[in-house]
């Protein structure tokens, strides 16, 4: 090259897309990781619980959920039936509408699975009373 201009204008050329090459490239993505709030016994402590259990309803969350015969009901991982549900139980409901609540009524639901597990509070309470009744046995 013998034009001094094209000389200069060869180098600027050079310099800005290597400089700015990174700028033109796709950013990285950060994994984003959620920071959920601690609990004091980890996220089970925040499932809700059976409030109020009936002939073939139970109340949870201040929901109202029916139960019929295809409802698929686990007990601490295992196959149920809903005479093993308990109130104060642990519980996660996946459920359906049955029918829409009109006029200030209660929607209801159709549970379809229900995963319930013993209240960890209540074991604690249950473990503690157990080990008042071994300590007063001395």
């Amino acid at each position: 090259m013998k034009n001094p201009f094209l000389k200069f204008l060869a180098c600027t050329l050079a310099i800005a897309f290597t400089t700015h090459s990174d700028a033109l490239a796709k950013p990285k993505r950060k994994k984003n990781k959620k920071k959920r709030p601690a609990t004091k016994s980890g996220h089970a402590s925040e499932l809700p619980t059976i409030e109020n259990l009936g002939k073939n309803q139970l109340n949870s969350n201040g929901k109202l959920y029916f139960v019929d015969e295809r409802t698929d009901i686990f007990v601490d991982g295992e196959d149920s039936e809903f005479a093993d549900l308990q109130e104060g139980m642990q519980v996660s409901i996946s459920s359906r509408v049955k029918e829409y609540g009109r006029n200030g009524e209660q929607t209801t639901y159709l549970a379809t699975r229900i995963s319930a597990r013993e209240n960890k509070e209540m074991k604690s309470d249950k473990n503690a009373k157990n080990s008042n009744k071994k300590n007063t046995r001395r």
